[in-house]
Order: C-alpha cells, then sequence, then structure tokens
C-alpha cells in the first residue's frame, strides 16, 4: 500500500508546486491611479501631478508622442532644457526642446515621465484652459500594462504584462465588453486604428483622449446634418459633435478619434511592440 500511495502523494504534491508557481506567474502588482474630469465643458480627464513640489493639473493624452511640460512652467522649475526638435499638432507645426526625464506624483504614486518635451511659443496652448502638460498613457506603457479607465476615471499600471491581456481585462472590468484592435504600424506610441464611418468610409484614426471630440480632414461636401457613425470592430459611435476640416488646414491632417466617442470607454495599452490595444465598451 506505501507504494502505491507514495507516488499518488507525490503528484499530487508536485502538482500543488507547479500551481503555486503558476499563480505567482501570473501575481500582478497592479497600481490604481486617481483621475479627474477637465474642469469645465471640455471633455476630458486631467492627472493633478506634484512636479518639484508644485501641484499641477496634466492632460491624459492617449493622441500625444510623448509627455509634454508647459514651458512657463520648466522655466519656472528652472527644468534643464537640451535638443530641439519638431513636431506637430492640430493647430500647426511646432518647435519642441527636449526636457529628459520628470519626475512627478499623482496622489502619491511616484511616476516617470521619460523622454519628456516642452513647446516654446505653441499656437493653441492648454495653460489658457488650466492645463500645464500632457502624459501619453503609451509612453507609460513600458514593461507593463497601462489601463485608462474613462469612466471612473483612473489609471491603472499592471506589472508584469499578462500573459493574456483580454483574460486579465475580463476578469478585472466584468461589465465591460473589449474590442482587440490591432495597432496600424506609425510612429511609436501613436494610437492609430483602422474604423469604418458613414459617411467618410474606412479611416485609420488616432484614440486621441486629448481631443474634445473627433476630427476628420476631407475636401469633400459632406452633409453632416445627420450624425457621423464610427465603427470599431462590433462596437460603434454615434456623435453630432464632429468637425470636418479641409485636408489644406494647418497641422498633421490625422483623424482623430476624441472624447465624443472615448468618454465612458476602458482603453488599455501593452508595450510599443505589441501589435494590439483594447477599446473596451461598458455593457447596457
Amino acid at each position: 500500500m506505501l507504494k502505491i500511495k507514495t507516488p499518488f502523494i507525490a503528484l499530487v504534491f508536485l502538482g500543488l508546486i507547479l500551481t503555486s508557481w503558476g499563480s505567482f506567474a501570473e501575481d500582478f502588482k497592479v497600481q490604481r491611479v486617481p483621475l479627474s474630469f477637465r474642469p469645465g465643458p471640455k471633455l476630458g480627464v486631467i492627472a493633478n501631478a506634484l512636479v518639484e513640489g508644485q501641484k499641477l493639473p496634466l492632460l491624459v493624452d492617449t493622441g500625444a508622442a510623448g509627455h509634454d511640460l508647459d514651458y512657463g512652467i520648466v522655466q519656472k522649475l528652472k527644468i534643464h532644457q537640451g535638443r530641439i526638435g519638431s513636431g506637430s499638432t492640430p493647430n500647426g507645426d511646432i518647435q519642441t526642446i527636449d526636457i529628459g526625464t520628470v519626475h512627478i506624483q499623482i496622489d502619491g504614486t511616484p511616476i516617470d515621465l521619460h523622454d519628456t518635451i516642452t513647446v516654446k511659443n505653441a499656437q493653441g496652448g492648454l495653460a489658457d484652459d488650466g492645463i500645464f502638460g500632457l502624459i501619453s498613457p503609451p509612453k507609460l506603457a513600458v514593461g507593463k500594462l497601462v489601463v485608462l479607465d474613462l469612466a471612473e476615471p483612473a489609471l491603472y499600471f499592471v506589472k508584469s504584462v499578462p500573459k493574456s491581456i483580454p483574460q486579465w481585462l475580463r476578469s478585472n472590468f466584468k461589465n465591460v465588453d473589449f474590442d482587440e484592435v490591432a495597432r496600424v504600424p506609425a510612429a511609436p506610441y501613436v494610437e492609430i486604428v483602422n474604423v469604418e464611418t458613414k459617411p467618410f468610409g474606412p479611416l485609420k484614426m488616432t484614440l486621441d483622449s486629448g481631443a474634445v471630440t473627433s476630427y476628420f480632414y476631407s475636401d469633400a461636401q459632406f452633409d453632416l446634418s445627420n450624425p457621423v457613425t464610427i465603427r470599431l470592430q462590433k462596437h460603434e459611435c454615434i456623435t453630432r459633435m464632429a468637425v470636418v476640416r479641409p485636408t489644406s488646414a494647418p497641422g498633421h491632417q490625422n483623424h482623430l478619434l476624441g472624447m465624443d466617442c472615448l468618454r465612458g470607454k476602458i482603453l488599455a495599452f501593452p508595450p510599443a511592440g505589441d501589435s494590439s490595444t483594447w477599446i473596451g465598451w461598458p455593457r447596457k
């Protein structure tokens, strides 16, 4: 009897070890960082960040390819200014200045904003609205999954990246239906996805939580008395807030999927090398 039980007990013990190791391998450290809705009528969310001892509201902007800090604040805090570069916004081309890594805290959580820039003499600056910079969630997704909850609102940092991101999302956001959306190859940290629209047809649009509304660039004449429909896989947004600009308008001419469609949704960003991102739609 002993010879029969011993292998059985050994197998059970081995099974417990493997189960425990598997649980440990998928044991995630999750940090929740609270955000606030943007004050006033403009849609968006902000992080009330502590920067060099000063509390500053920063716009959480998934359409930004990197982090940005207001030039006046950079001067006031005497932050080192480095290499000069260039970029573009819907308001036109800009000259950028690298300021390196900026250390901030949001609700006591320390966060490093790597490769931050500042913009001198920017057109249509955020400071007029009391916002002093941008945080790019995709840029934060280095070695971790970053989840932006635009309903709560909050940021979640998940370390390490789950082996099955859809399973982790389903387990932690039970009343949300997620679309896995392929990232269109583009500049790093720029979240561009394929969508079907009416009346503009198939387009590539940037997921842009920093845009109050969705933007389209077209010289064709459309009857916009009807709402614009934007479909991502099995879900769609219907908006009457969309703005149409001519292709000759200043700026980058990227179609933007803005907060008129993204508010209330959950966006999940794995590190830049991953081929997918996830958009969560609350179940009705």
